[in-house]
C-alpha cells in the first residue's frame, strides 16, 4: 500500500513542476499540467522530440497517477494483512491457503479444515429443534393436513442448524418433494409425505398423511376453453375437430387471427423512411461541416494570392478571374474540387454575363456561409465605391488574421484527436489493471 501511495506523492511532484512549467503547454486544466510536466522531464533528460513530446509524457505521467491512486485506494480498502492463529469450524468443509513465515522463507500452504463435529446432546438438540420447526412451518398458509390446496414448504437446511432433510412423496405426481401441487384431476388425492433428518450419522423420519383438494376457484375463459377442447378430442375420431360453440351462458365465435403483417410492413417502412430521413439530414450536415471547413482552410490562402496580384498591379476584377482560371487549370489537370473556388468561379460567369462587378462580390459574400468570405466580399465592394487606397493593408491584416484561425483550428483539431484517444486509452489501463491484479488474486486465493 504505502509503495502505490509514495508513486503517487512522487507523480505529485511531478505536476507541481508542471503547473508552474505548464505557462507554454497545450490542453486545459490537468491535462496543461500535466502536458508541462511532461515538457519539463523532456527537458531534463534531453528526450528527442522527434519520438516523444511532452503531451505523450504527460498522458502517461495522468495514467500512471490514475492508476498508482486507484491501487492505492484499493490496497487501503483491503487494509493490513491478516494474521491467522485459528480457523473456523464451519457447518461444511472446506480448504483455505495461508501463508507460514518460518525465519525469512515463506511458503503457502493450503490447510484443509474439516466441518464441525457435535456431542451426541448437541446433536439430539439439533434434532429435536429441527422437528419442531418443520412442524410449525410445512403447511404454510393450508388449514390442516387433510386440506391442501397451497404449496407446502420443504426446506433441505434450516437456518443455524446442521440438519440435513430429504423428502419423499407417495404421489410425486399430485406433490413433489419440492412442496409444488400439479393437477389433481377435479379429485381430492391422498398424499403420504416423508421427511428423513440426519445430522452426523443420527437420523430421524417424520411422517405426514395429506389431502391435497382440487383448486375451487373459478377458471378462465382461457382454461375453461382449453379444457372443453380437451374433453372434445377424446370423445371425436373423426377428420375434424369440432370446436365448442358455448361456455357458460355465452356464445363462441371462433376464427383465425388476423393476419397483421401488411400493418407491420408498412411500420417497418415508416420506420425506414425516417431512419433514411435522418440519415440524409446527418449526412448534409457532415457534407456542410465538410465544406464550411475546407472553405475556411483555403480562405488564407486566397487572400494572400490576391495580395499577390493586386500587389503586382493587377485590378480587383482581373485578380478575381486569374484565381477562378488558375482553379480551373487545376481542375482539368486532375485536382479536387474546392468550394471557395467554386464560388470564384461563380462569381467570375456572373460577371461574364453582364452582371456589375459590385453585385456580382455581394452575391459571393451571400452565398458563403462564413464571416471572413462575407468581409472579403464587402471590402472589394468598398474598393469599387470608394476607392479604398488602403485595400492591400487591409488585406495583409485580413491574410495574418486568417493563418492565425488557420492554426488554431488545427489546435481544435489536435484535441479533438486527443479526446477520442481518451477512451482507448482507459479501455488500456483496464487492461493493465486485469493483468496487474487477476494474477495477485489467484496467488492469494481470492
Amino acid at each position: 500500500m504505502w509503495i502505490f501511495g509514495g508513486i503517487f506523492l512522487l507523480l505529485g511532484g511531478f505536476l507541481l513542476l508542471g503547473g508552474r512549467a505548464s505557462g507554454q503547454a497545450e490542453g486545459r486544466g490537468w491535462e496543461k499540467r500535466f502536458t508541462g510536466a511532461g515538457d519539463w522531464i523532456c527537458r531534463k533528460i534531453r528526450l528527442d522530440s522527434r519520438w516523444v513530446r511532452g503531451r505523450e509524457v504527460g498522458r502517461f505521467l495522468l495514467a500512471l497517477t490514475a492508476g498508482s491512486l486507484l491501487s492505492f485506494c484499493l490496497a487501503a480498502a483491503q487494509g493490513p494483512r491478516q494474521s491467522a492463529e485459528t480457523l473456523k469450524r464451519g457447518e461444511t468443509s472446506y480448504e483455505e491457503l495461508l501463508e507460514a513465515r518460518v525465519g525469512e522463507e515463506i511458503y503457502q500452504i493450503p490447510v484443509q479444515v474439516q466441518a464441525r463435529s457435535y456431542e451426541a446432546e448437541e446433536v439430539e438438540e439439533f434434532l429435536r429443534q429441527a422437528q419442531e420447526e418443520l412442524e410449525a412451518c410445512v403447511l404454510q398458509e393450508n388449514p390442516a393436513a387433510d386440506q391442501i390446496r397451497e404449496d407446502l414448504y420443504l426446506p433441505r437446511s434450516l437456518p443455524d442448524n446442521p440438519v440435513q432433510i430429504i423428502w419423499f412423496s407417495s404421489n410425486p405426481e399430485v406433490l413433489d418433494d419440492t412442496g409444488k401441487i400439479a393437477d389433481t384431476g377435479g379429485e381430492a388425492q391422498p398424499v403420504r409425505l416423508e421427511a428423513q433428518l440426519s445430522c452426523q450419522g443420527e437420523t430421524r423420519q417424520m411422517t405426514w398423511e395429506l389431502t391435497v383438494l382440487p383448486d375451487d376457484t373459478d377458471p378462465g375463459v382461457e382454461e375453461s376453453l382449453a379444457r372443453q377442447i380437451q374433453e372434445e378430442q377424446q370423445g371425436q375420431t373423426g377428420e375434424e375437430l369440432k370446436l365448442p360453440r358455448e361456455i357458460g351462458q355465452e356464445t363462441v365465435d371462433w376464427s383465425y387471427p388476423a393476419d397483421n403483417s401488411a400493418a407491420l410492413v408498412f411500420a417497418l417502412s415508416a420506420a425506414a423512411g425516417l431512419l433514411l430521413l435522418t440519415g440524409g439530414y446527418r449526412e448534409q450536415k457532415r457534407e456542410r461541416e465538410n465544406r464550411e471547413r475546407q472553405m475556411l482552410l483555403d480562405y488564407p490562402e486566397i487572400v494572400s494570392q490576391l495580395i499577390l496580384l493586386l500587389g503586382a498591379g493587377l485590378n480587383t476584377r482581373n485578380a478575381v478571374f486569374r484565381l477562378a482560371g488558375d482553379y480551373q487549370r487545376r481542375r482539368q489537370r486532375g485536382g479536387r474540387q474546392r468550394q471557395a473556388y467554386e464560388e470564384l468561379v461563380s462569381c467570375c460567369r456572373e460577371m461574364e454575363q453582364g452582371t456589375a462587378e459590385q453585385t456580382a462580390y455581394e452575391r459571393l459574400g451571400a452565398r458563403c456561409p462564413l464571416a471572413a468570405y462575407k468581409t472579403l466580399a464587402t471590402l472589394l465592394v468598398q474598393n469599387l465605391r470608394k476607392g479604398n487606397k488602403y485595400l492591400l493593408e487591409l488585406l495583409e491584416q485580413e491574410s495574418a488574421q486568417a493563418f492565425e484561425g488557420r492554426r488554431r483550428q488545427a489546435r481544435i483539431l489536435g484535441e479533438e484527436a486527443g479526446t477520442k484517444l481518451l477512451f482507448p486509452m482507459i479501455l488500456l489501463l483496464g487492461v493493465v489493471f486485469v493483468v496487474i491484479l487477476v494474477p495477485a488474486w489467484i496467488s492469494f486465493g481470492i
